[in-house]
């Protein structure tokens, strides 16, 4: 049942709403922005950002990535240059009518991949029993003169640069992906912090509506009482779960920037009180050719179109030597060859010619054929062409995409833009709003509430601010992770 107060009495309790109303929001100002004011317990964005990318584990480990694929390009680049190699051969040990006999092949060859895959070779066969003899001794040299080696071998190098490339790019790109993370963490420690300013202010709201309904005398078991007070208790929980909710995202993040906060700290003083200005990037500054997915279709094309180009149908190569005590002739010798293929067709040919008008030549012939690597060989050349054909419209597809972006980020920077300019221009005007007020509140020309709403909202648009700038430089970093930035 409503209890009828006199005017005296709702005026004096009305005085009381507004001085609880003025409890209230002063200390969810003073909680909220005390770091502001409060240099010594403040930290620095780009401490905590230092802090936060020295205990990247990841970044670390991208990083270790890149002398990976270093030691693997050199790797390569031995495996494809000059070599060269010693071999004795099985040494054999014999007791022969008590005296120690030993045999031995050893074999010198040199091969110089860049050259046509010139390959020297000196081989022989030695005997040392009571004296050294040396047997089948022969001198060889070959080289290719139609012949995919040499192309797969540049291909080859050309594959193990990328990967180093690839992966200083990727170092590169998880480092600024990093400082990204780090931002948008920051963003929702932010977000939090507004939500909680927007909470409190629903939390007066309803305070005052609920004190204004017991003034007018209704009771505990009414249902309007029950209800305005249990928004009054859902507010209440609303502002300490999302409070506890920034003190733990606040203990999290700070442990990522190696920093250990005490049990009970003011989360606002952890926060820090501006970010860095930054100006915004146009997606237009860029090269279009600099793109990630268009230089990675070209590049994918590019190498492909090697590789099947290096592999031919046709292959020819030539060999000439010198044989000591040839036993096709049973004398020196001078050895010329030649060794042709084309598709499943494999011929080799060669002749010894003597050192002595006494002796003839001995001629070798080989030969060989495969069915199969006929029919092989056009099925693949087919399946070759439309890779190829694949591989273009990737190229196609890449370019499209980069349209895409274009449109989407300008359409991004541009609200960014018209974001903040509308956030300043209310920040200002509440600022201004807050300054007359202040004074006008004092001299009681306006009410308490309008001033303390004005102070709230130029709060509140303080944060949307720095939303704003973080907003940016989120914006910058996504725009430069499209494009490849290798001199940058």
């Amino acid at each position: 049942m409503q209890k009828i107060y006199s005017k005296k009495t709702q005026n004096l309790v009305v005085y009381k709403i507004m001085k609880q109303r003025f409890f209230i929001i002063s200390l969810s100002l003073f909680c909220l922005f005390a770091y502001g004011q409060n240099a010594k317990t403040s930290y620095k964005t780009l401490d905590l950002l230092s802090a936060y990318l020295s205990s990247d584990l990841e970044l670390k480990k991208t990083a270790l990535s890149v002398k990976e694929a270093e030691l693997s390009s050199q790797q390569s680049t031995i495996q494809n240059g000059l070599s060269a190699t010693l071999s004795t051969g099985t040494i054999t040990f014999k007791n022969i009518n008590d005296s120690l006999s030993v045999e031995f092949s050893p074999e010198v060859k040199i091969s110089v991949p860049a050259a046509a895959n010139l390959t020297a070779n000196v081989s022989s066969q030695i005997k040392i029993n009571e004296e050294a003899n040396a047997e089948k001794t022969k001198l060889s040299l070959s080289v290719d003169i139609i012949s995919s080696k040499q192309q797969a071998r540049k291909n080859a190098l050309l594959k193990s640069d990328r990967a180093v490339t690839e992966a200083k790019r990727t170092f590169q790109d998880n480092a600024i992906s990093a400082e990204k993370n780090f931002y948008t963490e920051l963003k929702k420690l932010y977000n939090t912090a507004s939500s909680i300013i927007s909470s409190q202010n629903d939390l007066y709201d309803d305070t005052i509506t609920f004190e204004e309904i017991k003034a007018q005398g209704y009771t505990k078991s009414s249902s309007k009482y029950r209800s305005a007070e249990l928004r009054v208790l859902s507010d209440k929980r609303t502002v300490e779960t999302k409070q506890r909710e920034l003190e733990h995202d606040c203990v999290v993040f700070a442990s990522k920037c190696g920093i250990t906060l005490p049990e009970e700290f003011n989360p606002f003083d952890f926060l820090p009180s501006e970010i860095p200005q930054v100006k915004p990037v146009s997606i237009t500054s860029f090269d279009m050719e600099d793109y990630k997915k268009i230089e990675q279709a070209k590049w994918n094309y590019y190498i492909n179109e090697l590789d099947r180009n290096a592999e031919k149908d046709f292959s020819l190569s030539a060999n000439t030597g010198y044989t000591f005590n040839n036993t096709d002739t049973n004398s020196d010798t001078a050895d010329i060859g030649t060794n042709l293929s084309w598709k499943g067709l494999s011929v080799g040919m060669g002749i010894s010619i003597p050192t002595t008008q006494e002796k003839s030549p001995a001629y070798t012939i080989s030969a060989s054929v495969d069915p199969n690597t006929f029919r092989l060989n056009k099925i693949k050349k087919q399946k070759n062409d439309i890779s190829s054909e694949k591989e273009l419209i990737t190229i196609e597809d890449a370019i499209q995409k980069y349209e895409t972006s274009l449109v989407d980020q300008q359409t991004s920077l541009n609200d960014i833009i018209w974001s903040k300019e509308t956030n300043l221009k209310t920040y200002q005007m509440y600022s201004e709003l807050e300054a007359d007020l202040g004074k006008w509140y004092k001299a009681g020309i306006t009410k308490e509430s309008e001033y303390l709403s004005a102070k709230t909202n130029k709060e509140k648009y303080k944060i949307n601010l720095l939303i704003n700038d973080i907003d940016l430089i989120i914006y910058n970093i996504e725009t430069n992770l499209l494009f490849n930035r290798d001199e940058k």
